[in-house]
């Protein structure tokens, strides 16, 4: 292997651990960050809420639950130089289907790559990306079915992966729709098959395959019939963290504006939404921020909303 596969692959490691919350030398760890200033302030909660266009991003399934068509875009600002943008457009079809088309990207400035000795030799650039379709389809009055088919890719320095796979998901609806189910399967067989021997030649480059963990998701959700708000809670598990416990809970008032608390893994999280209806259409703005461990500075996020009825 050359030295200078060495260096970048050490800086890989490194920046695969800048872009997870505390899963550290994870691949894709991207994939398992929350999305949406409100399912952030919930503690990342989505599996059984739905209702967005986003929704597709923790159990495609409850994309079902959002009504109309529009679309939903926000970054976050994370410490450690750490960026993460997404981007969804959805549609219900007649209340019988939804779809959405998504794009999320995760990218970390300030990689210096450094030869064995130490010695500073360049600034590496970093980024990954998932472009993921979403179907869910109404199958009774009470179970909705859904499925993710996405592509997903990374990038360090010069070398490059992309893999494509997809997630399943199912929701159940209970007791006149207040009580709500959730159960997600995220990443299936995917992995990142790396390969520097275009950069490098046969005798300098080698190869190795990056298992992206697979995610499952349970979780459940009350909407109380007299008072606009929910309460949800989930846990989920993946190899190496292992199970993730959160929960959340949102209220709304004046039927303009939300907020919304929730803790995930014992991190505390919180936020607020307005919206504002300029016929025909409904614009929101949200903001959200999530405690990191290891005393870093918060994650602080802000979403725009665009939807019709």
């Amino acid at each position: 292997m050359g030295r200078k596969l060495i260096i970048i692959f050490s800086v890989f490691g490194i920046a695969f651990s800048a872009v997870g919350n505390d899963s550290f030398g994870r691949a894709g760890v991207f994939l398992s960050m929350p999305v949406g200033w409100k399912q952030i302030a919930m503690g990342g909660c989505g599996v059984a809420t739905g209702g967005e266009a986003s929704s597709g991003w923790y159990n495609p399934a409850a994309l079902q639950l959002y009504r109309g068509w529009g679309g939903s875009s926000g970054y976050s600002r994370l410490a450690l130089d750490r960026w993460f943008y997404h981007i969804s457009a959805a549609g219900n079809i007649r209340n019988d289907a939804a779809v959405a088309l998504s794009w999320v990207h995760a990218d970390a400035g300030e990689i210096y790559g450094r030869d064995i000795s130490g010695n500073y030799t360049e600034e590496l650039a970093y980024g990954e990306d998932a472009i993921f379709l979403t179907f869910a389809k109404v199958v009774t009055r009470e179970l909705t079915v859904g499925a993710n088919v996405k592509y997903v890719q990374a990038k360090l320095s010069e070398l490059s992966t992309y893999i494509a796979g997809f997630d399943i998901g199912a929701h159940g609806r209970l007791f006149n729709n207040q009580l709500l189910l959730g159960l997600s399967y995220c990443n299936i067989s995917m992995k990142y098959q790396w390969d520097s021997a275009d950069l490098y030649g046969k005798n300098e480059g080698t190869s190795c395959d990056e298992t992206l963990p697979g995610q499952i998701r349970v979780g459940a959700a009350y909407e109380p019939e007299n008072l606009p708000g929910v309460v949800t809670a989930e846990i989920g598990y993946s190899e190496p963290s292992g199970m993730r416990f959160r929960g959340g809970i949102s209220a709304s008032f004046y039927e303009i504006a939300e907020v919304a608390v929730g803790f995930d893994d014992g991190l505390f999280a919180a936020g607020f939404g307005v919206e504002y209806v300029i016929s025909p259409i409904t614009v929101g703005f949200g903001y959200a921020f999530r405690l990191e461990r290891e005393s870093l500075p918060p994650r602080h996020s802000f979403d725009i909303i665009i939807k019709t009825k």
